[in-house]
């Protein structure tokens, strides 16, 4: 079964996309290892990819099935510091269809595009990807998906042919790119000032308590000095005899 879908670009790490989605399944359940993945290199024949493809209608594709499946809760894009899915046709096609799905499912139901990263998702309550997500703004602000990279030129233009379908052209799927990264950067901005709170609480607490150990330091000095005050000294030249002092 389904559970997310996933989004990336063959050409990063195999290790960082393993730990990206590590990231996420840890923030989705405490039972991250029974999450389960859609990923295209286990999911599609390799060997025969091409048979997969070769269809005149894009929803007929198994990245359009396995995300239009009703398990699946989103879809998670794994992002390396370049944000190069953002320039592969077949990420923005998977882009579309989420944000085609997210337009008619109610509201969680499906949680629509995650974007995952080493440091976990940047919407999840432990996000703190905050160099990343600057990375990602500066590349939306910037993101015209119609000069979107792809191996086959028939594959871009179909894919093409579906954003001008579904929302009218790239423009307005770069425009829904911005909104939706505006919204993530909303949820960061809120972790990221409840987290100095709680640091500047921290703080505070650790400040009484060092206080107060340096009150009962201070009070512990003083009523050792007062005590020592009420002992008399023995003289050098003296020797204790039956209680008194007398001279050598």
């Amino acid at each position: 079964v389904v559970e997310f879908f996933c989004s990336h670009f063959w050409g990063s790490p195999f290790n960082h996309f393993v730990q990206c989605i590590r990231k996420h399944a840890e923030s989705a359940t405490e039972e991250w290892d029974t999450v389960s993945y859609w990923i295209c290199l286990f999911s599609n024949n390799q060997w025969e990819i091409d048979h997969d493809l070769q269809v005149a209608d894009m929803t007929e594709t198994p990245f359009y099935k396995a995300l239009m499946a009703d398990s699946c809760k989103g879809v998670c894009m794994v992002l390396d510091d370049l944000i190069r899915p953002l320039s592969r046709a077949w990420c923005i096609f998977e882009v579309v269809c989420s944000m085609k799905r997210r337009a008619s499912v109610p509201s969680g139901d499906f949680r629509g595009l995650l974007f995952c990263t080493s440091a976990g998702s940047l919407t999840s309550q432990t996000a703190s990807g905050y160099d990343v997500a600057l990375a990602i703004v500066d590349k939306i602000a910037n993101l015209n998906v119609q000069h979107a990279e792809a191996c086959n030129q028939d594959d871009k233009k179909a894919i093409m042919d579906v954003m001008e379908e579904e929302f009218g052209g790239p423009e307005e799927v770069n425009a829904c790119l911005k909104d939706h990264m505006g919204d993530v950067l909303q949820v960061l901005t809120s972790s990221f000032l409840l987290r100095i709170r709680e640091r500047k609480q921290t703080i505070a607490e650790q400040d009484v308590e060092y206080m107060e150990d340096v009150g009962r330091s201070a009070w512990m000095h003083r009523t050792l000095s007062n005590k020592s005050h009420l002992i008399s000294p023995l003289s050098s030249t003296g020797t204790l005899v039956g209680g008194t002092i007398e001279a050598v």
